[in-house]
């Protein structure tokens, strides 16, 4: 009987293994995102996200491994660290500005979280374009 347990075991953890995805999502926050959507409230909690305008020099954020920050949607900052769920960027004066993001099916939503924040809701949408 032992042998019969066995038996499933073995073939539920062969098909379990053979059935998992292959890709997987990117969860990393390291690498370029390019800026695609907007949220704009005005106040009711009716946003939605927008596009924003397509051209040739797509605005972007760059989050480097060793913290150095770079691109043209947060250009006054240079630097990051991340705590849970908020990622804090620095100037080069030590003037900081955190955000709430969440990454999603390779997707970033970033939101103020102070000390500067929206009277209305707000936020930048990402999506990966490198490592």
């Amino acid at each position: 009987m032992k042998a019969v347990y066995r038996t499933i075991f073995l073939a539920t953890v062969i098909l379990a293994v053979a059935c998992h995805k292959d890709n997987v999502t990117e969860t990393s926050i390291t690498g370029k995102w390019k800026l695609t959507e907007v949220l704009a409230d005005p106040g009711d909690g009716s946003g939605k996200f927008n596009p924003v305008a397509p051209k040739a020099d797509y605005d972007y954020v760059k989050f480097e491994l060793n913290g150095k920050l770079e691109g043209t949607v947060l250009s006054d900052y240079v630097r990051y660290s991340i705590k849970d769920s908020v990622i804090t960027v620095f100037k080069t004066d030590n003037t900081l500005q955190n955000y709430q993001y969440k990454i999603h099916d390779g997707v970033m939503d970033m939101s103020p979280a102070g000390p500067l924040f929206c009277i209305e809701g707000c936020a930048n949408r990402f999506v990966k374009v490198s490592n």
